[in-house]
């Protein structure tokens, strides 16, 4: 019996001492580098001036840099198409009742407030989730879902965890297919976190 309990005994504390896999359908763990914001890329953006794509809820200020590099190439039925025009931007989601939530929101796009395309990144905990997005002010009705493959899936961050206020620091890199069309993005960015969209 003594035996028993002993036996017992360890493997609660062996149980116990396993930390849990926390794990979101979709959502895959970014890594960690405090030191991105020494890369050399940051250095080449502070040499350049953002790019201001007109719309009223992203106001650009006059001396402002740049904000990243992000190169996205679509291929669609033998046509290619390179962008590398694209601002950064980050807040914290809102739920239904318009309560922040700890779901972190990074675009990178060139939304002019009618059409553009870039990438989400959404962040949650130590998780993540890249996704290539475009969109526009034609709706159309009767969308199908979208078919997605995602080939490669890689995020660094300068640390684990944000509050408003704070600088983002990352580095991205997406392959995918999402309906047929093939998607490579790639690039660093930096934004900071602000109260939200408007």
């Amino acid at each position: 019996m003594l035996k028993r309990n002993h036996i017992l005994f360890w493997i609660l504390i062996i149980l116990s001492s396993c930390e849990k896999e926390f794990k979101v359908h979709g959502y895959e763990k970014f890594k960690i580098d405090k030191n991105i914001n020494k890369n050399s890329a940051f250095h080449i953006m502070n040499k350049n001036a953002e790019f201001d794509f007109g719309y009223r809820f992203r106001q650009i200020q006059k001396n402002q840099k740049r904000s990243n590099n992000l190169n996205i190439t679509t291929e669609l039925g033998g046509i290619k198409n390179n962008y590398k025009k694209f601002n950064s931007q980050s807040y914290f989601l809102n739920d239904f009742e318009n309560k922040k939530t700890d779901t972190l929101l990074i675009l990178v796009d060139n939304f002019d407030g009618y059409s553009g395309i870039g990438v989400n990144l959404k962040i949650y905990k130590k998780l993540f989730k890249q996704d290539y997005t475009e969109s526009s002010d034609v709706i159309v009705s009767n969308k199908k879902r979208d078919s997605v493959i995602v080939i490669e899936n890689e995020l660094v961050l300068n640390k684990i965890s944000y509050k408003i206020g704070d600088s983002i620091h990352g580095y991205l890199n997406l392959k995918m297919i999402k309906n047929e069309e093939k998607i490579s993005a790639k690039g660093y960015f930096r934004t900071k976190i602000s109260k939200g969209y408007f």
